[in-house]
């Protein structure tokens, strides 16, 4: 049997009892719109960190290949080519 409850504006937990009355408990509550507004934060924050990441495997990448190239023309016999490169 699940712990959670809810109505249309709040979710909580039976577990996070803030004190015990005469008539009934009192939870702690957590506002639904909280909530969502905190998820999609967090998904936003690690979207950019994930767009951020591929940027720079790509910027390696280009690197990468740029220094390729330059060391491929730096063998070759052209020498107004790669004293240009240098």
């Amino acid at each position: 049997m699940s712990q959670l409850r809810g109505s249309q504006h709040y979710i909580w937990s039976l577990a996070d009892v803030l004190g015990q009355g005469a008539t009934g408990a009192v939870y702690k509550a957590r506002h639904k719109v909280g909530i969502n507004v905190m998820l999609q934060h967090i998904a936003c924050h690690m979207f950019k960190k994930l767009e951020m990441s591929f940027f720079l495997n790509i910027m390696e990448l280009i690197i990468t290949i740029s220094k390729t190239i330059i060391a491929c023309l730096n063998r070759m016999a052209h020498g107004w080519l790669t004293s240009f490169l240098r």
